[in-house]
């Protein structure tokens, strides 16, 4: 199983909320504030990550069960549905599994829920631009080669 476009997306998403999270140009940014908000939001993370994983453990239990599924219907629908019990298997998995994880993505808010850390912290992520200009600072001041992620001493 391939989480990294699940957590890919979230990462430009959240990339994509910083940068739109302007504070006024005069204020002073707190590294230690930034590092409190971060420490707050990464059991967030964690959690939202571990949600999406049990969605996907269910998503996936279902494809385990259709290919051999499809497989026998497939030739002959008509002939498959003829059956009384094949018809009642496909009626119970739609009430079961596909009525499951409706359920469940309507009532997923993990997205939601990590949104809502973040913006409450918004208050402590200086703008991109402040950023930026720090991180140069940084780099000028303290030898850092932002290319190789390396201090040069």
């Amino acid at each position: 199983m391939n989480y990294n476009i699940g957590i890919s997306c979230l990462v430009i998403s959240m990339s994509s909320l910083v940068s739109a999270l302007e504070l006024r140009p005069s204020r002073e940014w707190d590294a230690s504030a930034l590092k409190k908000l971060e420490n707050r939001l990464l059991p967030v993370l964690d959690t939202f990550i571990s949600e999406k994983e049990d969605h996907l453990k269910e998503l996936e239990d279902v494809l385990r069960r259709t290919p051999a599924l499809r497989k026998m219907s497939a030739s002959e629908v008509g002939k498959y549905l003829g059956n009384p019990l094949n018809q009642y298997f496909v009626v119970k998995r739609f009430v079961e599994d596909w009525g499951r994880l409706e359920d469940y993505m309507k009532s997923d808010n993990s997205s939601q829920d990590l949104l809502t850390q973040i913006m409450k912290g918004k208050n402590q992520i200086p703008s991109k631009d402040i950023l930026n200009k720090s991180l140069r600072d940084l780099e000028k001041s303290k030898g850092i080669d932002p290319e190789n992620y390396r201090v040069m001493l």
